[in-house]
């Protein structure tokens, strides 16, 4: 089981957390909104690029998977996201439902969420 942060933690953060449940341990969530709120108890939340800094410099990032839980139509967001925490030595990972399909000749890149009964040819 690895370790795994996400930068987002409203409804995707919970969808992902489920679709990860045995492959990964949620370890900080981070937010850009002040007035986030965590949707997990048993998950620290840190606030914008201070707070992810804060949470580096008292946890060992080494081998610390990471993805990135912003919806909607903010798709620039997410990849500036990404290779920001790429930066700082994070690996995005590649969340795929059980239930998904995904075609032998697909090419799905790090930090792809491929959710329940989806299908990627």
């Amino acid at each position: 089981m690895i370790d795994v942060v996400f930068w987002g933690a409203g409804s995707q953060a919970r969808v992902l957390r489920e679709l990860l449940r045995d492959e990964a341990r949620l370890v900080a969530l981070f937010d850009n909104d002040p007035s986030a709120q965590s949707s997990f108890p048993d998950v620290p939340l840190f606030h914008g690029w201070d707070g992810f800094s804060r949470w580096r410099s008292g946890f060992d990032a080494a081998g610390v998977g990471c993805l990135v839980a912003v919806g909607g139509d903010r798709g620039a967001d997410r990849l500036a996201i990404q290779r920001e925490l790429r930066a700082a030595g994070l690996n995005p990972l590649v969340a795929r439902h059980r239930t998904a399909f995904v075609a032998a000749s697909a090419s799905v890149g790090a930090g792809s969420q491929i959710l329940a009964q989806a299908a990627v040819a």
